[in-house]
């Protein structure tokens, strides 16, 4: 039962009921809110369904953690306390009001225990157990598995408020991308607007010369970085919240990547890049903007991870149902413990940090979900100081019978 769900609030039900079903008739879970300071009772639970109604009543009176109660002194210390008979005296030293003594007379309160909910060294909670006359008085037994179910508890307790406080955390990370991108974008926009703008009309006077052509190339270029790499954390915040979609459409991936190729040359000076495909085309059912995405992020890749230039091999063939393109550099290889993770998210081999070559450790996560996707497999074979070779296996598209 306990196992059942990382959501906080019915983690706290469960935990409440399974203390009702194996130990007592009646349950209550309080928690410490950190941020106020104070105690929260967040779930309460009797065996009888005609006295659920009085239980759930309690919960507008949570101890006060300050008190003399003895569920506050369970709070300071993280001790256990056993009661095992309630006097009447008892539910006046406890009742906060006249009303909360009528509403504990009524529940007829016999014996008592209170066990702390403790993680990571820390006692944020207590599971409240009480039984009535009609059973046997909590003894040492009692309260020793009652500590034991308040350890599991307190464990799957924590568990659900990280989860809770993970979600808050992405929620809040996604928000922010959202916002931020959105107002990257527009002055990204405005200067290359303007950096267009320049362009023709220094073009139109005549004073667009060859270094006033690099200048104007730079910025568009950085522009143009700038802007994939907003596109590529809003697809890390998509792909977490599974809004990373694909729109398919026949296209031809050879083709593409020869496309590919032409708009990064002026970013390969420093290497020579070989393109070969077999006869016929690798036409697939497929996003044209996302399997873009792929190919430039590996084809730069290819690039940024040879800093001293070389030949990059880009590949296109057909085998088996399945259109593959592979993109091999001569560069500085990747470490062979790093493989397995290579597609994680923010994950960046050792060695790059050491050549002190920037990224962000996205491209390739986000380049996994894209292919998969499109129901196909990417691949890497490395060696360490010779080079790398990524393959994208996608399936060709199948013929449509033409109607007579």
């Amino acid at each position: 039962l306990l196992a059942t769900s990382l959501e906080f609030e019915t983690t706290l039900r469960n935990v409440a009921e399974l203390a009702v079903i194996s130990l007592a008739e009646y349950a209550v879970v309080d928690i410490l809110d950190e941020q106020s300071g104070s105690v929260r009772r967040v779930a309460a639970s009797h065996a009888e369904p005609a006295l659920q109604p009085l239980v759930q009543a309690l919960v507008d009176y949570p101890p006060e953690l300050h008190g003399g109660s003895r569920i506050a002194h369970v709070f300071r210390t993280g001790e256990p306390e056993l009661l095992a008979a309630i006097s009447e005296d008892t539910l006046q030293a406890i009742a906060r009001d006249d009303t909360h003594l009528q509403l504990l007379r009524q529940l007829n309160l016999a014996s008592l225990m209170t066990v702390p909910l403790t993680a990571r060294g820390r006692t944020f909670g207590t599971i409240s157990l009480a039984r009535s006359p009609a059973r046997p008085a909590f003894e040492a037994d009692d309260l020793e598995l009652a500590v034991e179910l308040a350890r599991r508890a307190a464990l799957a307790i924590d568990n659900a408020r990280l989860y809770q406080a993970a979600q808050e955390a992405v929620g809040l990370r996604d928000q922010f991308l959202s916002i931020a991108s959105h107002e990257l974008k527009t002055p990204l926009t405005a200067l290359l607007g303007t950096v267009q703008l320049l362009e023709r009309r220094l073009g139109r006077s005549g004073l667009l010369g060859e270094r006033e052509q690099r200048s104007l190339h730079t910025i568009t270029s950085q522009v143009g970085r700038l802007n994939r790499m907003i596109a590529t954390l809003l697809d890390v915040s998509r792909i977490e919240t599974g809004n990373l979609t694909i729109e398919r459409a026949p296209l031809d991936l050879g083709e593409l990547a020869q496309r590919v190729i032409r708009e990064l040359q002026p970013s390969l000076d420093r290497h020579t890049v070989e393109y070969t495909v077999d006869a016929g085309e690798l036409i697939v059912e497929g996003d044209e903007m996302r399997l873009e995405q792929v190919l430039h992020n590996l084809i730069g890749n290819a690039a940024k991870y040879s800093p001293n230039g070389g030949r990059i091999i880009v590949r296109g063939t057909r085998s088996n149902g399945m259109a593959t393109i592979s993109v091999s550099d001569e560069g500085i290889g990747i470490p062979s413990e790093a493989l397995p993770h290579l597609f994680q998210r923010f994950y960046r081999g050792t060695n790059v940090k050491q050549e002190g070559i920037a990224g962000m450790g996205i491209g390739l996560y986000v380049v996994n979900e894209i292919v998969r996707l499109h129901d196909g497999s990417i691949s890497v074979e490395s060696t360490l100081g010779q080079g790398t070779t990524f393959t994208v296996q996608l399936p060709l598209r199948v013929a449509q019978p033409v109607d007579t």
